[in-house]
Order: C-alpha cells, then structure tokens, then sequence
C-alpha cells in the first residue's frame, strides 16, 4: 500500500514538472499532445501575425553566423524536430514568476496559452529570428530604458509592434522598431523627409518610445494600461476606462471596452515575454544576423556621402551598411557640422574610415556623379500586398496628399502601379 502511494506521488509530480518533447507531425505521438492545441484558433489576417511574417524576407538574413555553438545550450538534449509542450501548470508556474519580479501584471489565462502556441508551435522559425535579432537590438533597449528608469521588460513591446524588424510597416501606415505613426513620430522628434525616417533608426525611436512610455505612464499610472495605450492611444483606453463600472482602471476589467486589438495586445506581450525568457525550454534558438550589437559602432558625419560609395571604399557590402542604417531611406547620408549624421559601422571597419575619411571626402566630391540629380518628384511602384496607407508610411505623407498628387478617387491601387509622390 505504501509503495503504491509513492508510486502515485512519482507519477502526479512527473506530469506536473516534466515537459513532452514531442517531433511535430509525427503520427505515432500525435495521441500524446494535449487536446487543447488542436482547437487553438488564430487568425491569420491578424496585424500582429502579419508583422511576424514580415521577418521572412528580410535582407540581413541571407547572410548571418552562429555566434556561439547552439548545442551548448540544448541542455534538454532535444532533437531538431522536437517540438516540446508543457502542461498547464508549468507554465502558469512560470508566468507567476515574471510576475513577481516585474511590475507588469503577468497572468495566464486562454488568451495568453494562444499566443504561447503560436509562438511555440505555429511560428517557431520567426522566433528563431527575433531571438537573433534580439543579440543586435535588446542590448540598445535596455541602455535607453536604464536611462529613463523604465521596466526592461518593455523591450519586449517592440517583438508585437514589428517583430523586431526595423523597416516594418502596418497597414496603417507606422514604421519602425517601435511602430510609430508619421504624426506621433513628429510629436517626438522623429522626422520623415524623402531622404530619412528617423522612426527607423533603432537609438532615436527608442529614446522616443520612452519618452512615449513616460507620458503614458504619468497619464494612467499603471504599466499593463500603458501597453495597452501604446497600442489604442491614451484616449481610447480613457474611454473605456468610463465605460467600465465603477470607472476602474485595472487592464483586466476594462479589457471587454478596448478595441479587439487591444484586447489581445497584453495576452500577446504576456506571451512574447515568456517565450523569449523560456526559448530553451521549447527547443527555440537564435538564427543570428550577420552582426551583433558588441560588433558594431557609430561615427558622426558631418557632410554629405553616398552610403554604396562608401560601402565601396571600404570594402563593405552595401546591403550590410542598408540593413545597420535603416533610417535612410535611399543612398545619401545627409550630415552637416550642426547637425551630424550617427553613421553604424562594423568595428572592423571605423579603422579604415578614420585613416582614410579625408581621401574618402576629397575623391567624392570629385566624383559628382555619385549624387543623385536633386528632384521634388519621386516614384513608387505599388507592391502585392501594399495599401496607401502604407505607401504613404513610407514616404511620410498623407493618404490624401497620394490621391492628390495621382488624381485617385479612391483608396483603390494595384501592384504594378506608378505613383507620384511629391516631396
């Protein structure tokens, strides 16, 4: 009798504690996975997913590197097919700890386990690459949140706005890291000209976003209320901070008054928080971009040049010096003595451009034909998928100004289409 006690204690805490490291798609295990994954249901037009996809075509990972060897750290010993799945209390145990030692209001409920699923089961490759991203980008966060005396865990805002994609665009037409709109962009300093969209650059759009956390912040005084602002504006979670009885301002109580993207907004940064704390424990590793954050540094230019003339001089590719200095938006660096151009090099390089940058100067000024012509008019080629409100995103401009300037009576377009675009 006493043995068969403790063979039941044995089995009770091996189901609690132990994950199924289960190969995905395998037949003869599919009986094993729990029931609730097979009625998960996400859609797949949702903005967040899409911004996820956007990470497949990136340039910068056609060419990327290890940087240290991945089996050191499958200390699980996991297959490369395996797809690991742990039971609901595992990882509510988890969650509740992020809780504990974040000021963020961690839970884990339906929503929460969708989202986890998705990143764990449905979308593990993309993971694989913010985690990679994450060696470039994170380190950046985390200096400029320091420095405001902000929550770390707000980096992991930016992996639901772009997935970690520094030239991503929603459909509405926001752009970069931080997915600032052109108008909330300008209120924080981050100009858009047809040469520069400083909502791309990784250092000015995180100093803007926390100066953006800040206000929110100072506004409702709760930080899962500042999520969900950040996503809907201040007004919107205002208004549904009325509509709630009692006028509560728990995130949780009001969430049934918020635009349905809202709603699923803290869910999902509950999720990405977890996966990219417990990436291991899901068989999830890095695929690294071709630099990381330790890799690089930054150099003032205070005059013009030509981003490939330069990648030329020094031996670089120039889709490298595109993909470190995403915030130009074509070939020029525009930087004067009073308002200097913060260029991103790879170490290995800044040696070179500091013997060499004054015969780099003279030989392109004498080279002219490196720039191009001045115009006030440029051109762009509607892409699959590309609506005018991302159109107008990108060359930081008005919807109305594109149907203007092209004589549109509608928001109707189509890939191969030429539209004018006047700066």
């Amino acid at each position: 009798m006493v043995k068969n006690r403790f063979f039941l204690l044995f089995v009770f805490f091996t189901v609690v504690i132990t994950a199924k490291a289960i190969p995905h798609n395998d037949p003869t295990k599919a009986s094993e996975k729990p029931k609730e994954v097979d009625t998960i249901a996400i859609v797949d037009d949702d903005p967040f997913i899409e911004m996820l996809d956007s990470l497949i075509y990136m340039v910068s990972y056609k060419l990327h590197k290890p940087f240290f060897d991945e089996s050191e750290c499958n200390q699980y010993a996991f297959l490369d097919e395996d797809i690991p799945e742990y039971c609901d209390s595992v990882v509510e145990l988890r969650i509740h700890y992020l809780n504990d030692i974040s000021p963020f209001d961690y839970v884990y409920n339906d929503d929460v386990k969708k989202y986890i699923a998705l990143y764990s089961i449905k979308r593990r490759k993309t993971v694989s690459m913010m985690l990679g991203l994450a060696r470039l980008y994170f380190p950046i966060f985390e200096e400029i949140l320091d420095k405001y005396n902000l929550p770390v865990e707000l980096k992991y805002l930016a992996i639901i706005e772009s997935a970690l994609n520094p030239v991503a665009v929603s459909r509405a037409g926001a752009a970069g890291l931080w997915q600032f709109m052109p108008a909330t962009g300008k209120m924080y300093g981050l100009d858009i000209s047809r040469d520069v969209d400083k909502r791309r650059d990784p250092f000015l759009a995180t100093e803007a976003a926390c100066r953006h956390f800040i206000d929110l912040y100072n506004r409702f005084g709760d930080w899962t209320l500042v999520l969900a602002a950040y996503n809907a504006g201040s007004g919107s979670i205002g208004r549904a901070i009325r509509r709630a009885p009692g006028n509560d301002n728990d995130y949780w109580s009001i969430r049934p008054f918020m635009p349905r993207e809202t709603q699923n907004y803290v869910p999902l940064f509950i999720a990405a928080s977890y996966i990219m704390t417990y990436h291991t424990e899901y068989n999830l590793f890095p695929v690294n971009p071709k630099f990381n954050f330790f890799e690089l540094d930054t150099l003032h230019i205070t005059s013009a040049m030509s981003l490939k003339y330069l990648a030329e001089k020094l031996c670089l590719s120039y889709e490298d010096l595109q993909f470190l200095n995403p915030a130009l938006k074509n070939d020029i660096i525009h930087g004067s003595p009073d308002e200097p151009w913060h260029l991103i090099l790879p170490q290995s390089a800044v040696g070179n451009f500091l013997i060499n940058q004054k015969a780099i100067w003279q030989s392109y000024s004498m080279d002219i034909s490196q720039v191009p012509a001045a115009s006030s008019t440029a051109y762009h080629h509607v892409r699959k998928g590309e609506s005018l409100g991302i159109i107008a995103g990108k060359h930081g401009c008005k919807i109305s100004d594109i149907k203007q300037w092209n004589n549109l009576r509608s928001n109707l377009i189509h890939p191969g289409q030429k539209l004018m675009i006047n700066k």
